[in-house]
Parts: structure tokens; C-alpha cells; sequence
């Protein structure tokens, strides 16, 4: 390895690395050397030079002490180093190393003994090639610092063996010379590739971390934009729902046209509700917001309310839908396990022309596995990987709206992690596929699940105080609430509510959270029931899904009801809440 002058002044991060591991063997073998010469003197107490070797270990430990104080102390103190500190320092350092390398040497020559006693004689150059040698990987990371102080040391022994007539060991101390420079260079060279790796290991570890938290920067800006905007989304999107289903009550099925043409309108706007509702459901397992609650639950009872969702879309393709599951207990959260299971088979679905879909269970080892498998046009192994990243589609490269957008199996991903079932898919092109849900088997049974009544219950002439600041949302909500047949009331601000309920006391008040005021749809309501001091039945509108507000609403007694609303839901709402 050659070392330039331009190598030795170019403190690049490689070098000050090499300068920072020189400096980090400076106090053992400072403190190490005074000891050795210490043992040195004791081994020649008996000489006329023992006084001397005592000034002579004494200087040097004097300037191990001075090398620790004017050196290492203040670089070690350095927070940030630059690059003129790293020169200065390196240069200090190989002047400490020459002055070290030249105390040996002058000690060798001034007390080296005399051939007529060998014992002394031996030992004394065993300890000067035992120094020599063991401060080796002090200098692996600099070919001069090596030299600066073994050069120094030994020849001040050779000079001595020569003037001795000793040319023998002379011959030898040259050759060890020559040796130690051997070797010098090809650990330094070993040693400064490796601290080079280090040093390009550590850079591109700083670059993979600035990266890394760039992304989860952004993912999380993402996330804190949907949930911040969901409410401004949900809000017209609810409106026009609304408005959309107060037309249709308004038109007969005479109106042939007009009705194919709401037909339209609506399938748009479902389109539109569920790619918003898949978005902000992305955003919430991004910033962590959705609560897992594990729960024994027959996995029939559960699963076949969603496949018969499924029944008039398999027909109309003319496709066998069909499942073989039975009451099983299993751990779950009914909730985010019903959502994987509708994800899963709306994707088989997709994907099948003709054939069946089926849904499976096996049990192993205390294991419930469903399977949801369908004769659809399969998907090619390189593929499989890729499926379950987000906006990834197999087969709408030209990205038709019917077909979605490539967020269904992504959620199914995640919900996945959530609830800790793994997600298996298996497939092959022109038969069909398989994805697979593994759920541990419970020995706890159930609560009987209370079935929600599906029936139309009549809501004819019940009262309604609907509070919003929106005027556009009022007027929906208004047309939607007649249609259902009932009498509704609205307000934009507290005052008006007050004097809205003094009119008709409402048997129920639906909410917006979010009003242009001081107050949100809480506070609102509880004002009303505290100045009417009546417990009034209530529900919250909001398109905010945060456990925040969950929380805030769990002791209030309070419905809530998320954005966008459809008139089924606001049915069942009024309903459960009135019971």
C-alpha cells in the first residue's frame, strides 16, 4: 500500500475513521509503555545505570502524561470535528509517535547491556521486539505512524549491537526491519479496506435511514391529510347520497328513463363511496387507529350473512356460489374478519366468468382454515408477491373504475397482520385460485348473537331535530328523513335547535360532530337535554372514524353514525337507538 503526502492531508471520512482508531489504543498503550520500561529499570537495578533508566522512564512518562492532555483529551472533546481538526490532530499524533519511537530508540543505545551478561542482553531485546511488534495494530491504519516509531526504536538498538561488534544481531535487526515494513503495509492496507467498508456501510446506512423516515414522513403526511380531509370528503358525498335517494322516492317505476338514469348516477356514486372509504380505511391502518377486539365468534354465523350479499351478483354472471362451513368457534374480531372475508370473495367474484365460487373450511391442529376458491382466470406465479401491494390489479392494466382500484386485497394484507391470521393464495392460470384465512379454533362459546332486524320497521310520523351548519346537508337529510316517513326539524346553530325543540319535541336528534361554532354535536346535545332536562335519544354524524372520538362518545349513551350515510343505515341507526 503507498501512501501519498495527498492521501496523508486528504481527510476524507476513511481517513478521520483511520485517525479516530489511532487514537483509540493512545491511553492503553501510553500507560502500557511506562509500565514495560518500569520493568526494564528493574531488571538493571543492580547496574550503574539504574538511575539513569529511572530519568529515562520518567521522561516518557512525563510525555504520555502531555501526550494525553494536549492531545487526546481536547480531540476526544470535539462534538463535531472538522476537517482542519482531523489535520492538526494527525499531525500531533505522528509527531507523538516519533518522539515515543525515539525515547525507545535513545534507551537502547544508552542501556542496552553488554554481551557479558546474555540473560540481560536476551531480554532486553525480547522486550524491544516484543514493544515493536505488539504496537503493530496501533498502526494498521497508518503506514507511517508505524514507521515513525519503530524505525526510531530499533535502529537506535541496531547502532548499539554494531558498535558492540555484534554484526550478526545487526544483520538481524535490519532484516526485522525490513520485515515489521512488510507486514506494516499489508495490515494497513487489510485494515483500511475494511475501515473503508465500515465507513461506506455507515453512509449507506445514514442514506437508508434518511430514506426510511422520508417514506414514513410521507406515509404518515398521507395519512394525517385523509383523516384530516375525510370529514370535508364524506360531507358532500353524504349530500348528494341523500339527495339521490330522496329523487328516487320521488319517481314511479313508469319513469322508465329517469329511473335508468338515477341507475347510473347511483352505481357512481357507490363507486365513488367505496373508493373514499377504502382510501381513509388505508390511511387508519397506516397511522395505526384501528382497535382490534378479539372475540369468540361461531365462524357461520358471521360468514354466511356475507355470502348471501353475494348471491344476486353470482346469479346475474351465472356463476355457483356456494360454502360448506359449519358453526366452529373461532378468535376473531367479527368486525375486521367479516371485511377480509367480503374482500376475498367480491375478488373472486371479479375475476371468475364462468365456473363457481366457493367458500371452505378445514380444521387442523387446532387451526380453522377458510378458503375462498374460484374457477376464474387464475394469476401467474410472478405475480403472487405483487397482488397484495396497493393499486397492484392483474387484469385492468387500462384501469377501468368498474373493475376498482387495486385496494381490496391490500386491506385484506393488513387486516391480516392486525388480527395476526395468515393469508395464503395458491393459483394457476386458466383454472382458478385459492386464498386461505387461518383462525385459532376457540374453547370459549359465544354469546348468542343478537340478529339485527332486517325488516323495514315503520318510523311514520316520528320526530326528528337534525342539526348541521350546512344548509346543503340539511336539505338531503330533510328530504331523506320524509321519505322514510318521518317529520323532521332542522338547525345550523344551537339557538335554532333550542327553538326548533320548543316547537316539536324531537323523539330523537341526529348531529353533526363538526359545527361552525364553539361547540361540536356533543356538547350541542347535551345542552339540549340539560335545558329541556330530557334524556333524548341521539346519534352523531361525522366522517370522522378516530378512536379519539369513539372514546369520547363511549359514556354518553350517543350514536354514531359514519359518512356517507345511506338511508338503510340511517334506518338501522334510528331503530337500534329508539329501542
Amino acid at each position: 500500500m503507498t501512501i501519498t503526502t495527498e492521501q496523508m492531508l486528504d481527510f476524507c471520512p476513511t481517513e478521520a475513521r483511520k485517525l479516530e482508531v489511532m487514537f483509540s489504543h493512545v491511553f492503553f498503550t501510553g500507560n502500557f509503555s511506562v509500565l514495560i520500561m518500569a520493568v526494564c529499570a528493574l531488571l538493571m537495578r543492580n547496574t550503574e545505570n539504574f538511575n539513569d533508566m529511572l530519568i529515562w522512564v520518567s521522561i516518557n512518562a512525563v510525555f504520555v502524561m502531555m501526550r494525553w492532555f494536549c492531545v487526546f483529551k481536547p480531540f476526544s472533546k470535539l462534538t463535531n470535528p472538522s476537517e482542519e481538526d482531523y489535520r492538526r490532530n494527525y499531525w500531533f499524533l505522528m509527531a507523538a509517535w516519533f518522539i515515543s519511537g525515539s525515547i525507545w530508540g535513545v534507551g537502547a543505545y544508552s542501556f542496552l547491556p553488554a554481551g557479558n551478561e546474555p540473560e540481560l542482553f536476551i531480554t532486553f531485546i525480547t522486550i524491544y521486539v516484543g514493544v515493536t511488534t505488539g504496537n503493530m495494530p496501533n498502526f494498521s491504519s497508518s503506514v507511517l505512524a508505524g514507521i515513525l516509531f519503530i524505525y526510531p526504536a530499533i535502529l537506535g538498538l541496531s547502532v548499539k549491537v554494531y558498535e558492540y561488534g555484534y554484526y550478526y544481531f545487526f544483520f538481524v535487526t535490519l532484516v526485522y526491519l525490513i520485515y515489521t515494513t512488510i507486514v506494516l503495509v499489508r495490515l494497513t492496507r487489510i485494515i483500511g479496506k475494511s475501515i473503508s467498508l465500515d465507513v461506506q456501510n455507515g453512509e449507506l446506512l445514514k442514506q437508508v435511514t434518511v430514506e426510511k423516515e422520508n417514506a414514513e414522513s410521507a406515509s404518515q403526511d398521507k395519512s394525517r391529510f385523509l383523516a384530516a380531509a375525510s370529514h370535508d370528503l364524506r360531507q358532500p358525498l353524504n349530500s348528494l347520497g341523500l339527495f339521490l335517494f330522496s329523487l328516487r322516492k320521488r319517481f314511479t317505476k313508469a319513469d322508465t328513463a329517469k329511473v335508468e338514469f338515477l341507475d347510473g348516477a347511483d352505481n357512481a356514486f357507490k363507486s365513488l363511496s367505496e373508493l373514499l372509504t377504502s382510501l381513509l380505511e388505508i390511511s387508519r391502518f397506516d397511522d395505526g387507529s384501528i382497535n382490534v377486539n378479539h372475540q369468540p365468534v361461531r365462524i357461520a354465523d358471521v360468514s354466511k350473512p356475507v355470502i348471501a350479499e353475494f348471491e344476486s351478483i353470482c346469479g346475474s354472471k351465472g356463476l355457483l356460489l356456494s360454502d360448506n362451513l359449519t358453526n366452529t368457534t373461532v378468535t376473531t374480531d367479527p368486525v375486521l374478519f367479516v371485511r377480509m372475508l367480503r374482500n376475498l370473495i367480491d375478488n373472486a367474484i371479479k375475476y371468475t366468468h364462468h365456473g363457481s365460487v366457493t367458500i371452505n373450511e378445514s380444521l387442523e391442529n387446532g387451526q380453522l382454515t377458510i378458503s375462498v376458491v374460484d374457477t376464474g382466470i387464475g394469476i401467474e406465479s410472478k405475480e403472487l408477491i405483487q397482488i397484495f401491494d396497493e393499486y397492484h390489479q392483474i387484469a385492468n392494466k387500462r384501469r377501468n373504475r368498474r373493475e376498482g382500484i387495486g385496494l381490496g386485497l391490500s386491506i385484506v394484507k393488513k387486516m391480516s397482520q392486525l388480527l395476526e391470521h395468515p393469508v395464503k393464495v395458491t393459483s394457476e392460470i386458466g383454472v382458478g385460485s385459492s386464498f386461505s384465512i387461518t383462525l385459532p379454533v376457540s374453547s370459549i362459546e359465544p354469546a348468542e348473537l343478537i340478529k339485527a332486524d332486517e325488516e323495514r320497521a315503520s318510523l311514520y310520523g316520528l320526530q326528528v331535530l337534525v342539526i348541521d351548519d350546512e344548509s346543503e346537508v340539511l336539505i338531503a337529510m330533510r328530504g331523506a328523513l320524509e321519505s322514510l316517513g318521518c317529520e323532521a326539524s332542522c338547525a345550523e346553530t344551537l339557538e335554532q335547535a333550542v327553538e326548533q325543540y320548543k316547537l316539536a319535541k324531537p323523539d330523537i336528534i341526529l348531529s353533526d360532530f363538526r359545527l361552525h361554532q364553539t361547540s361540536n354535536g356533543v356538547q350541542v346535545i347535551e345542552k339540549l337535554r340539560q335545558q329541556f332536562g330530557s334524556n333524548v335519544p341521539a346519534i352523531i354524524i361525522s366522517g370522522d372514524r378516530s378512536t379519539e372520538l369513539k372514546d369520547e362518545l363511549k359514556n354518553t349513551g350517543l350514536g354514531l353514525l359514519a359518512k356517507p350515510i345511506s338511508p338503510d343505515k340511517l334506518h338501522k341507526m334510528i331503530l337500534s337507538m329508539l329501542e
